[in-house]
């Protein structure tokens, strides 16, 4: 496991201090607390419900908490305004199930919005596009084309590439390669690890899948009920469960004789 300490003591960029979120009544995130290293891939496993996504939403403000904080960048989310959110969202760069392309716009103009938004000049804008398709492994014919016109797995390498646009120090990810056959999501896999030994930037990843998990995490985050039930590198969460239930989750792992 590679060391995880960050440059220079650099903190957390992500904090979770005693947070309580529900819907209702009923709380979805039960004084969760977590510290996310700077440069690692977190990945967080759990059953629907678990509040998985509702961990994530916090961190961009899509959420807010009940009580308790949670902190981006030294930023307490909580207290930002809209103006200071929407600078903050442009810091993160997003990665989720089914891509979210706009279906309208080229593969080049899907990659650069956000640049485009920042008024970056056309050339550049454009130089920028084919860079981060090669990063991605995908062919410069494809920048004229439009999602329709792509399959599955490169719609998903387009929207990983649109992510990394304006280089961002952190990725939310969430069941990215969730919709795509399993040949397909070993490649994306293996490309995202690549992109992240070269770039390093802080990945949190939510799966469903806890072969993907423990296959990417350099620390791995089992939640139950808005709590934290498992956390830490994927050999303990192999051979040291600290629950039947997180025994349970690597039992469903198949593993040939």
């Amino acid at each position: 496991m590679k060391n995880l300490a960050g440059a220079a003591g650099e903190p957390p960029p992500i904090i979770f201090r005693e947070v309580t979120a529900a819907y209702g009544a009923e709380p979805v995130l039960d004084s969760f607390s977590l510290e996310v290293l700077p440069g690692e891939i977190l990945t967080v496993i759990g059953h629907s419900g678990c509040g998985k996504t509702t961990s994530l939403k916090l961190i961009n403000g899509l959420a807010r908490a009940q009580s308790g904080s949670v902190t981006v960048f030294g930023q307490e989310v909580g207290a930002l305004g809209p103006k200071q959110l929407i600078a903050l969202r442009r810091r993160i760069g997003y990665v989720i199930q089914g891509v979210g392309l706009f279906p309208h716009l080229t593969v080049w103009k899907n990659i650069t919005y956000v640049l485009d938004l920042l008024r970056e000049e056309r050339e550049q804008s454009r130089q920028k596009a084919l860079s981060l398709l090669g990063l991605v492994g995908l062919e410069p014919e494809l920048l004229r084309r439009f999602p329709r016109e792509l399959s599955g797995g490169q719609r998903q390498r387009v929207g990983l590439a649109r992510a990394l646009a304006f280089s961002p120090r952190l990725l939310l990810m969430d069941e990215p390669f969730g919709a795509v056959d399993g040949i397909t999501r070993a490649q994306l896999q293996r490309l995202l690890l690549g992109l992240h030994r070269d770039l390093r930037p802080t990945i949190y990843f939510i799966t469903h899948d806890i072969g993907e998990a423990l296959a990417l995490g350099d620390r791995v985050l089992v939640m139950r009920r808005g709590r934290i039930e498992q956390l830490g590198p994927p050999a303990e969460i192999r051979e040291r469960p600290a629950s039947d239930y997180v025994r349970q989750l690597t039992d469903t792992i198949i593993y040939k004789k």
